[in-house]
């Protein structure tokens, strides 16, 4: 065996084989690390639950409840009185708030912004800030407006990451696919050269 057949086959055969392994373990490395950190993003995402006292944070110091006059809820007149969506119920203590048709109407068009599976949530999560302002002594409008506007923002920022959510699985079945590719062509490599190192002769 020849100077340059010893140093291709124990240097560069060897040198070949630990640079394919190399790129393929740092491939799945790279993979596995991905597919943990999208997880991770989507998992840990914000409720979007509005607290009660997230209402009242906001309203302190606010009017008594006696002062409070709910035209921030009412839209112009209606012919006839719309009821909510089949299925939905207003909790007893809204019940006497929304008893006006206006203020009805603005609500049942507050809920058509809502996803329907939260349409519920909705309702209940707006009558427990309701329940807290009445034993805060802070207006139940000002209180139902404030939690309407909360909600609104975080349902906004809830879609917002599932867009982005979305794109991120996207981009990581993309690196996917890469992946898969990298590894064949650099298994190819290794086969290649087992394939080259088994059919020569020993006096090559």
């Amino acid at each position: 065996m020849t100077f340059l057949a010893k140093f291709e086959r124990n240097f560069l055969f060897g040198l070949t084989r630990a640079f394919a392994m190399f790129f393929i373990f740092t491939t799945l490395v790279g993979l596995l690390i991905g597919g943990l950190v999208v997880l991770v993003n989507q998992t840990g995402n914000q409720s979007n639950k509005v607290e009660p006292q997230e209402v009242i944070d906001i309203l302190k110091p606010s009017l008594p409840v006696e002062n409070a006059e709910p035209t921030a809820v009412q839209t112009p007149s209606k012919p006839q009185a719309k009821r909510l969506p089949l299925g939905l119920k207003l909790p007893f203590i809204l019940q006497k708030h929304f008893s006006d048709p206006n203020n009805m109407e603005t609500l049942i068009n507050w809920l058509s912004a809502v996803p329907h599976q939260q349409q519920q949530t909705f309702l209940d999560e707006m009558a427990a800030a309701v329940t807290q302002a009445e034993k805060e002594h802070i207006a139940p409008f000002d209180a139902i407006n404030t939690y309407h506007e909360l909600k609104k923002e975080k349902l906004a920022a809830e879609e917002i990451s599932a867009a982005a959510q979305k794109e991120a699985w996207l981009w990581y079945a993309g690196a996917i696919g890469s992946g898969i590719v990298i590894i064949a062509l650099f298994s190819l490599i290794l086969v290649l050269l087992a394939i080259e190192r088994n059919t020569r002769t020993d006096g090559e």
